[in-house]
């Protein structure tokens, strides 16, 4: 260890109503005496000692103040007051009335305070130290004329916990665990990690954690960091300096699962389904994609995690997810491959799953049927008004065939001609045509929607 000794320049003081040093003698045994004692920097309250030692929280920005006071039984030469340490360190932080400021360093320090005069009044100085930065204990001295006074100092992390959220993490990368730290307020606890790193204040295998007193509490204190991993597999989180207080955070990978289709809507000659994707974590973005022609993702791009919240919609698969997203697939009784790619928030982190499923049958229509005549003759005008209607099926209500593609066919004895015609059905499921109809013609009405086979209405007029 270094040794630094500090030289404490001496206060010019007034003598004359101490004495003159011309009338001090310098005889007999040892006259001098000194008391050390150990105060708590805040409160300024006498540290109990036991046994020659007394302890102190690892961590505090402040260790304890070092009192000494000084006297001799008669005026002697002007001595110097030696205080030294080892295992700690020393700041000289208030001298009265005979010393200045000076300072230490860690691990082993002296410093010496030149007196100007010691005689029957009893004068006290005031050093700080410097806490070491692992546990362990430092021995206090202070040497006056051959007379001295120790104190041990035992630096230990004081009744530290830590506490974890049950559950264990999530390998994204992102999804922290919270670390919660109890103990003595005040006091700075460093931590490590074996696996993952502490977000704050930037992502490193270390924190260091000063411990806030709480507010319903100020004899205790807390603090909170949050740990992240992209790897799978145990983290065991410890004290530094305090090798029995550690605890242990699983970290699972990524898992996503996806969930059987759900008819929720009609699209002509197909029903569209939702695929809902749950995951084990809230973050980063999934996509899905498939494989049969018979069959369309809708929107497979991919798209952010949202937070389950613990409870995902109706159509996922149940479970104790995090995350999900919805995609709207479309088919007719297709089987087909559906692959959903994981993508964690900072492009590194990925995970994939794929599953065979069967969309619902779609059931076809049903149409029906009214006809108006516009004017009288021969030929005379006929209006035909056509709804459409999408058949019950894959648990969805029957319901108006709305915008479907579709063709009208009519077929009479005298030729009708058609004059206009919808080719796609209104959102109410109608579609209208004109047609030039011979009087007395009986005409047979049909539709055909795009993909599918033809519809008889019935006859006109």
């Amino acid at each position: 260890m270094t040794m630094r000794i500090l030289a404490l320049a001496v206060l010019a003081a007034s003598v004359a109503a101490c004495g003159d040093e011309s009338s001090i003698t310098n005889v007999g045994d040892v006259p001098y005496h000194v008391e050390l004692r150990l105060v708590d920097p805040l409160t300024g309250d006498p540290l109990p000692v036991s046994g020659g030692s007394t302890d102190w929280p690892l961590g505090l920005p402040d260790g304890p103040v070092a009192e000494i006071t000084y006297s001799a039984d008669r005026i002697t030469p002007a001595v110097p007051l030696t205080v030294r340490v080892t295992g700690a360190g020393l700041v000289q932080a208030e001298v009265d009335p005979f010393a200045e400021e000076g300072g230490g360093d860690v691990d082993q320090a002296v410093v010496e305070i030149p007196l100007a005069l010691v005689d029957e009044q009893a004068r006290t100085v005031r050093v700080d130290l410097v806490p070491p930065t692992r546990p362990g204990r430092a021995v206090l001295t202070a040497v006056l004329g051959g007379v001295s006074a120790s104190v041990g100092i035992d630096f230990d992390l004081t009744d530290v916990v830590l506490e974890l959220a049950a559950g264990g993490g999530v390998a994204d990368g992102a999804t922290e665990v919270p670390v919660t730290v109890r103990g003595a307020p005040r006091q700075v606890v460093e931590l490590e990690t074996s696996l993952g790193s502490f977000v704050a204040p930037g992502f490193t295998t270390t924190a260091s954690l000063v411990l806030q007193p709480d507010p319903d509490d100020e004899t205790a204190g807390l603090a909170q960091v949050g740990l992240v991993s992209d790897t799978e597999g145990a983290a065991v989180v410890s004290v530094v300096g305090a090798a029995t207080t550690w605890a242990r955070v699983d970290f699972a990978e990524v898992r996503l699962v996806i969930g059987s289709p759900a008819a929720v809507a009609f699209e002509p000659g197909r029903l569209i389904h939702d695929v809902c994707v749950v995951l084990n974590t809230a973050r980063g973005t999934v996509g899905l994609a498939n494989t049969s022609a018979d069959a369309e993702v809708l929107d497979g791009d991919a798209v952010p995690v949202l937070d389950a919240d613990g409870a995902p919609p109706p159509d996922c698969p149940a479970g104790d997810f995090a995350g999900y997203a919805v995609f709207r697939w479309a088919a007719d009784g297709t089987t087909d491959n559906l692959t959903a790619d994981w993508t964690g928030p900072d492009g590194a982190g990925t995970a994939t799953v794929s599953r065979r499923v069967t969309g619902a049958v779609f059931a076809g229509y049903d149409g029906a049927l009214d006809s108006t005549a516009l004017d009288a003759g021969d030929p005379f005008l006929l209006l035909l008004e056509a709804e459409l209607t999408y058949r019950a099926a894959g648990g969805l209500a029957a319901q108006p065939a709305a915008n479907v593609p579709l063709e009208f066919l009519v077929v009479g004895a005298a030729d009708p001609e058609e004059v206009f015609a919808d080719t796609r059905t209104s959102a109410d499921g109608r579609a209208s045509a004109v047609y030039s109809v011979a009087a007395g013609d009986e005409l047979q009405v049909f539709v055909q929607p795009d993909g599918w086979s033809s519809i008889r209405l019935g006859s006109a007029p």
